[in-house]
């Protein structure tokens, strides 16, 4: 079956075929078929598909970052599931696009306080739960819900909030929010999306979150710890991660959690020198 696709770089339109078995685990979900570079242009791109055929939405796949993995959550999450009257996975992967959910992750990590525009209260009450589950013992949030006719009446009191409706940004005089500078939150969500098992999709996720919290306090210690500052660089801190958790770290991950540490906890970080960073890499 043919499906019409248009790269979110470029916008440059082709087409790409979709057999009927790969459709067959996507009846309450999305399809993520990844379209390599060559097939519609000079990008390669995620095309997420619903079971109508339909483009739901895009990721960039120009980039490849390993999450690091250390324990899951000690706790037996799944037995904290809420309900399916209360925390519905199908609803989420049907009707919550893939960038939107990672957008939210960003506002967390960022603490912002985003308004998100959502007509249908039961779409509402299941968004709702999702992040309230996915955030249990680790990170706090603050987002307003609310439907168009309520946005418009308050519109001018919220010129300085994020705004988001689906996938679309409706509102960010500052420019936060950028998919090409949220790698982390991407890799978590695509996986979040592949999994078919709605549980464990539910728990990869709280994973990851959960994961990232104990990783940014743990590094925030040893900032804090450190009594000259101005001499950590970037290989310190990424020594310090590997002999804590035995796994390797990215440059990439140490600027997330630096990120985290900065504008969450609200800390003062080491500022970054290209030139101590690499002396401190040879």
């Amino acid at each position: 079956m043919s499906v019409d696709i248009r790269c979110p770089s470029c916008s440059k339109r082709g087409k790409i075929e979709v057999s009927q078995d790969s459709l067959k685990n996507v009846t309450r979900g999305l399809l993520a078929v990844n379209v390599s570079k060559g097939l519609v242009c000079d990008h390669s791109f995620i095309a997420y598909i619903d079971k109508n055929l339909q483009v739901r939405d895009y990721f960039m796949a120009d980039f490849h970052l390993e999450l690091p993995v250390i324990a899951e959550v000690k706790e037996d999450a799944k037995k904290k599931i809420p309900p399916k009257e209360q925390l519905d996975i199908d609803i989420i992967k049907l009707n919550i696009t893939p960038s939107l959910l990672t957008y939210l992750i960003k506002m967390i990590f960022l603490k912002k306080n985003p308004v998100i525009l959502i007509d249908e209260a039961f779409i509402k009450q299941n968004l709702q739960a999702f992040y309230k589950f996915i955030t249990e013992n680790s990170f706090d949030y603050n987002f307003t819900y609310m439907n168009e006719e309520e946005y418009k009446k308050q519109k001018k009191d919220l010129k300085e909030r994020i705004v988001f409706k689906g996938k679309e940004i409706v509102n960010d005089k500052e420019n936060i929010v950028d998919l090409k500078k949220s790698h982390v939150e991407q890799s978590m969500i695509q996986k979040f999306f592949a999994e078919l098992d709605a549980s464990t999709s539910l728990i990869i996720i709280k994973n990851e979150i959960q994961k990232f919290y104990e990783l940014a306090k743990n590094l925030m210690g040893f900032i804090e710890q450190t009594e000259n500052k101005d001499t950590l660089n970037s290989k310190k801190m990424i020594d310090f991660l590997s002999k804590e958790y035995q796994e390797k770290f990215s440059v990439k991950i140490l600027d997330f959690l630096l990120e985290i540490i900065e504008n969450y906890f609200g800390m003062e970080v080491p500022k970054k020198s290209n030139v101590s960073d690499f002396l401190g890499f040879l």
